[in-house]
């Protein structure tokens, strides 16, 4: 019953038994002729079932260069602006497949030349661009989705999309904030007020630890955290720091 190039169920226990039952219920359905359709459309919905985990952050904040160094090879635009940046969901799939989908429910296929440098011609807000890759890391956790969010300081369209594309779809948000910026940002405090309105579990990120003393940064990432949790009304699920290559610890 299943694609081959689709990743097998193998977290979810009610898409696993919905898998090892499908192919005796199809033929008992067809042996007293009833109509397999329904069963034939929830098998095929549950291969494409996906959780995803926004990323959220200002723009260079490192959500591009965290995903990038967990593929093969450096795919993803890092170079954004506002103006033509897109949500890209990335996620394990057996053969590279990259997709610009339209607002419109319209696909064309992406080269690698377009997706790094961000070529979709007559692009809307509403567009969003799906890079499917054979990664090791990805092929750990086949159900999951990581979506690059167009960095924060974009405006409220950003902030729009993030929660209504995104809310009932997201497993949690994964909130990045570079060592930098050693705050929340405005927007970011109130993206998370909103969050706490849905009971939102989320993650923190701090991120380019490396530039600043090991003191110093987690010093950032404790304030960072009392932050959120003082909005959100709860703990993050993790809160991390992140490094860059070759520096004084690996990325996660």
């Amino acid at each position: 019953m299943l694609d081959d190039n689709n990743p097998k169920p193998s977290i979810f226990p009610r898409q696993t038994q919905i898998h090892e039952h499908a192919d005796e219920l199809l033929r008992l359905m067809e042996q007293h002729e009833f109509d397999t359709k329904p069963v034939i459309a929830i098998v095929e919905q549950s291969s494409r079932f996906r959780v995803r985990v926004p990323l959220i952050g200002a723009f260079s904040c490192g959500k591009t260069t965290l995903l990038n160094a967990i593929l093969p090879e450096p795919l993803l635009p890092a170079a954004v602006t506002p103006e033509t940046s897109l949500p890209v969901e990335l996620h394990y799939f057996a053969s590279e497949n990259l997709l610009h989908h339209k607002a419109n429910d319209t696909t064309r296929p992406l080269s690698r030349e377009a997706l790094v440098n961000q070529e979709w011609p007559e692009a809307t807000p509403n567009d969003w661009i799906e890079v499917a890759i054979d990664a090791p890391t990805l092929a750990a956790f086949p159900h999951l989705v990581l979506v690059d969010m167009p960095g924060w300081d974009s405006g409220i369209a950003q902030h729009a999309k993030a929660i209504d594309q995104y809310l009932d779809r997201s497993l949690a948000y994964c909130l990045l904030v570079s060592v930098d910026e050693g705050s929340l940002q405005e927007t970011l405090h109130r993206f998370l007020a909103e969050l706490a309105i849905h009971n939102k579990p989320y993650l923190l990120l701090i991120t380019k630890s490396d530039k600043k003393p090991q003191a110093d940064a987690l010093a950032v990432l404790d304030h960072v955290r009392d932050q959120a949790v003082k909005v959100m009304g709860q703990a993050p699920l993790a809160a991390i720091e992140i490094f860059r290559k070759d520096t004084r610890a690996p990325i996660l």
